[in-house]
């Protein structure tokens, strides 16, 4: 198995594009909206983000990194169950993230941004904006338990 600097292994999973038919499908997952945040995104600027991210094939724990690996090589790594819709922002964000890595990223590193830089503080202040608490629910999650 190549290591995660063999460039052979990085040529191996050079992403495909996913097809038409399976980007639509991933659209009507959740009805238009990013699978994250929610926000109702068209079609064409929808981005298709994978639950278990790619990257996971090169830094991942050893474990990690072969199941993204045998993923890639079945083809199910780009099947519906491991794609989301994703506004640009929260695919961004997330960037090579598992789930639980984007909601501890957000929990962490929004939070400390919201009540430690000096415009968040002043626009506080001024009640521009306010700091609310998330729970840790995505979209997809919480209209899951509204069904």
């Amino acid at each position: 198995m190549p290591t995660m600097i063999d460039d052979n292994w990085v040529n191996c999973v050079k992403r495909k594009p996913i097809p038409k038919g399976t980007r639509l499908l991933v659209y009507k997952k959740y009805d238009g909206h990013c699978a994250y945040c929610g926000k109702e995104i068209q079609m064409k600027d929808m981005q298709v983000d994978h639950i278990v991210p790619v990257m996971k094939s090169y830094y991942g724990a050893k474990e990690e990194a072969e199941k993204v690996r045998k993923m890639i090589s079945d083809g199910s790594f780009n099947e519906v169950g491991n794609l989301m819709p994703a506004c640009r922002a929260c695919n961004f964000y997330k960037s090579m993230n598992d789930i639980d890595g984007f909601r501890k990223r957000i929990q962490t590193q929004l939070e400390h941004t919201c009540r430690s830089t000096f415009q968040t503080k002043l626009a506080m202040q001024y009640g521009i904006i306010e700091y609310k608490p998330w729970d840790g629910k995505f979209y997809f999650e919480r209209i899951k338990t509204e069904e």
